[in-house]
């Protein structure tokens, strides 16, 4: 059995810790692989990981932010590299670790460790950096200089590494994420849930936003295009925004709700905090949205809302372009526009035929192309072809 060891930049619950949690689970179950997780602190990923039996580490992983982009902050690196380092060493050689495996560029520990030990390394690019210019072109740099393999999770991103480093690209991989929903819909909860939301009449068409509420993640656009509906007299749509704000901008959160109680549609929207039990939040949804207004580098929400058979209108860019099949499984709107997002939500909300028949054939899209079952399998694969 090889050992594989991640190495990754939070203890929460969004799009890479998911990823993540789901990966190691799964590989967990195999016959072939241990992994071992290295987290920079406890929270609810680690308490999930744990109880899923993987053996999970609080350690420095030498996390890069924008912050490096100061003197002070390059020196905090440095000195947490240096720990993050020798930590992650001595763990390589107790336990004959065969590869590191860094979940998101933002992680540096692992990839200095891995290249200091001589150990297999795989870099997971979970990232889509635009701007600042420096980090757009350095991150590709460095990932190229410090990995034996290189996972991307979307075409979208795979072009950045690649476009900034086109002697990487025999390195590089799309490995699109999945997910696995093993659980059924539990009817008592979801009535609760609607119920809280104001939408027990069946009428009410149930429009999700979940994610971090952060500058582009496009919640000030549906706000703004629920006005445009409520301007246009719908009253039957109710709209539930699930998440809450990365720590150190909590005043997203509070921009979010002044710009909702703006809103003439202010009394059909709603804000909820993150919760572990998404598919209730999936399973009392209509229509899933996500208006991001930069590319997302995947959109693991979309392939989640899919999973619960409901219709997603996203953004069109990023690696939203992967998952959304325009007209068919879903709609795709142009980033930033509230008027062209509140027409694609009117046609879905005044016809339910064609949101359940989007939701069907995205359920099954989901099922062939962004299963776990297919990610785990496609892992395994570039973990041999690397050993």
């Amino acid at each position: 059995m090889k050992t594989v060891l991640f190495v990754h930049q939070s203890a929460e619950m969004y799009g890479s810790d998911k990823v993540l949690l789901n990966l190691a689970s799964g590989l967990r179950r195999s016959n072939d692989y241990c992994p071992i997780v290295v987290l920079p602190s406890d929270g609810p990923l680690r308490t999930e990981l744990l109880r899923c039996d993987v053996e999970t580490h609080i350690a420095p992983v030498a996390k890069v932010s924008r912050a490096i982009l100061t003197l002070k902050g390059m020196a905090a690196l440095l000195v947490e590299s240096v720990r993050s380092v020798s930590w992650i060493r001595r763990l390589i050689k107790q336990r004959g670790v065969d590869i590191v495996h860094s979940n998101t560029v933002a992680v540096l520990g692992g990839a200095l460790a891995a290249r200091m030990t001589r150990t297999a390394h795989v870099w997971h690019v979970h990232e889509l950096i635009v701007s600042p210019r420096l980090m757009k072109i350095g991150f590709p740099r460095l990932v190229s200089a410090l990995s034996d393999r290189i996972i991307c999770i979307s075409r979208m991103n795979a072009k950045w590494i690649i476009d900034e480093v086109p002697s990487a690209r025999e390195r590089v991989e799309v490995l699109w994420n999945g997910v696995e929903r093993t659980s059924v819909p539990d009817l008592g909860a979801v009535e609760a849930y609607r119920d809280g939301l104001g939408a027990s009449n069946d009428a009410t068409v149930v429009i999700t936003f979940v994610g971090r509420f952060n500058r582009w993640k496009g919640q000030q656009v549906l706000v703004d295009a629920m006005g445009v509906l409520w301007r246009r007299g719908h009253r039957l749509a109710r709209v539930v925004f699930v998440g809450s704000a990365p720590p150190g901008e909590e005043f997203r959160l509070t921009s979010l709700q002044e710009r909702i109680a703006a809103s003439p549609a202010a009394g059909c929207m709603a804000v909820r905090p993150f919760t572990s039990d998404i598919w209730t939040v999936w399973d009392a949804t209509d229509i899933a949205v996500v208006p991001s207004t930069d590319p997302e580098p995947f959109g693991l929400v979309a392939i989640e809302a899919m999973a619960a058979g409901k219709v997603v209108v996203a953004s069109a860019h990023g690696g939203l372009l992967d998952i959304v099949e325009d007209g068919v499984t879903g709609v795709l709107v142009r980033p930033g526009d509230a008027e062209v997002l509140a027409n694609a939500l009117e046609n879905l909300v005044n016809d339910r035929s064609l949101r359940m028949g989007m939701g069907a054939r995205g359920r099954e899209r989901q099922q062939r192309s962004f299963s776990l079952k297919s990610q785990v399998e496609a892992l395994e694969k570039c973990y041999e072809q690397l050993l």
